[in-house]
């Protein structure tokens, strides 16, 4: 433990300053255990971490104790990647202002996106879907085709004045050139356009349900974490509840 406080010492020194406390500690236990009571007990706002080393797999896979955190951490969780170039240019920030159970989730991704990077280029994404679309179109549940059409009509329209409400605190609109909205799963739609830009960073969501500590839908953020070998930022919602305690 000596040991590693000194190797800490050597690294934070460059950093120190009458304007920057820095405290240093060596926690000895299971790596996301250890992180996740030290962010409960000093009532951390943000954690970072480096992204963990797998073998023989894809550099974008995310390792166990990455998942747990990201799973579990109550506050939000930053994967780093050693490839990381800074400054970020290029910022991607993905929202789902309907999904949000406290309406504050998307409305936190944005502020910590915009906030990173003063000079960075951020950008939007929202993908919307028709719940049982495809039960809609055939089978017993399938309805005629006008009909469906003003369905996809409503739920788009649905999403899209959500949409506008959330970015109406920008001084933005779905129809500005870095918002991308469309209809599509949210993964597949992130991951095209942070390769397209390319973003050096994406700050996304991760979508839990209350009363159920630990419990996540349709995590797409864990999606995108093996399949995108850069940075992500990753948020929960304000009413969520680690598994992890104290005692």
């Amino acid at each position: 433990r000596d040991r590693r406080l000194d190797e800490l010492a050597v690294v934070t020194s460059p950093h120190r300053n009458e304007h920057l406390m820095i405290r240093t500690d060596v926690a000895i236990g299971t790596p996301f255990l250890e992180i996740i009571r030290a962010t409960l007990r000093n009532r951390f706002d943000l954690v970072i971490k480096s992204a963990e080393k797998t073998q023989g797999l894809l550099s974008s896979i995310l390792g166990p104790n990455d998942q747990h955190l990201v799973r579990k951490c109550p506050c939000p969780v930053w994967i780093d990647r050693d490839e990381t170039t800074h400054p970020y240019c290029k910022i991607l920030a993905a929202v789902d202002p309907l999904g949000d159970e406290d309406k504050g989730l998307s409305r936190m991704i944005l502020d910590l996106a915009l906030s990173i990077e003063p000079e960075a280029e951020v950008h939007i994404a929202h993908a919307w879907r028709l719940p049982g679309e495809s039960s809609l179109q055939s089978g017993r549940g399938r309805v005629p085709r006008d009909r469906l059409e003003d369905v996809l009509k409503e739920q788009e329209h649905m999403h899209k004045e959500a949409l506008s409400e959330l970015l109406s605190h920008y001084d933005m609109g779905p129809d500005d050139s870095k918002v991308h909205f469309e209809k599509a799963d949210a993964a597949p739609l992130i991951t095209g356009i942070a390769k397209e830009l390319p973003a050096d960073l994406v700050v996304t969501g991760t979508v839990g349900r209350t009363g159920i500590p630990g419990f996540f839908i349709g995590n797409t953020a864990e999606s995108l974490m093996q399949v995108l070998d850069i940075p992500i930022l990753t948020v929960k919602p304000t009413n969520f509840i680690s598994p992890v305690t104290l005692s």
